[in-house]
């Protein structure tokens, strides 16, 4: 029964502290848009992803068409994730 009460003395107090420490929220921080643009060049690559230079096709038949059709080899990859993310 003891531990109880120190549990429940406990819990009001954090309850307290917290509506104390919630009235006191700091400003919201602002942003402008030229600090987003430069955030948008700065995540961008300069040049294209090598990946995406690559004529891909939706589906294995028009793959090994095209395969026969340029008389090259047929590259089959297979991913379960963000591809555009530029990690596989």
């Amino acid at each position: 029964m003891y531990a109880r009460q120190w549990f429940i003395a406990g819990t009001l107090a954090l309850a307290g502290t917290l509506s104390v420490v919630r009235g006191a929220e700091p400003a919201p921080f602002r942003v402008t848009a030229e600090e987003v643009a430069a955030r948008l060049r700065q995540a961008k690559p300069d040049r294209p992803l090598s990946w995406t230079q690559i004529p891909w096709t939706g589906s294995l038949l028009e793959a090994r068409e095209a395969s026969r059709r340029e008389q090259c080899p047929l590259f089959l990859f297979s991913l379960d994730g963000n591809l555009a993310s530029g990690r596989c």
